[in-house]
């Protein structure tokens, strides 16, 4: 769970630093599956907001970024 908090909260600086960055399709769908199995539904509203809507066959930066209650920018 530390490489999903280290690799989205990366994000987060960057986006919000005005330097947007990607999370690599690769990490992401590793990290996917790792958030998948720990956020739980009372993390929710403390931790993580809640999901983004994003097509299921979007890439898996995106699935992850939704997933932990970010969108894809912030523009």
């Amino acid at each position: 769970m530390g490489a999903v908090e280290i690799a989205v909260h990366g994000w987060d600086v960057a986006q919000a630093g005005g330097r947007p960055r990607t999370i690599p399709v690769a990490l992401a769908a590793d990290l996917l599956a790792v958030g998948r199995r720990v956020v739980a539904e009372e993390d929710r509203g403390v931790r993580f907001a809640a999901p983004v809507e994003v097509p299921a066959r979007a890439r898996a930066d995106v699935l992850l970024l939704a997933f932990l209650g970010r969108r894809e920018s912030f523009a």
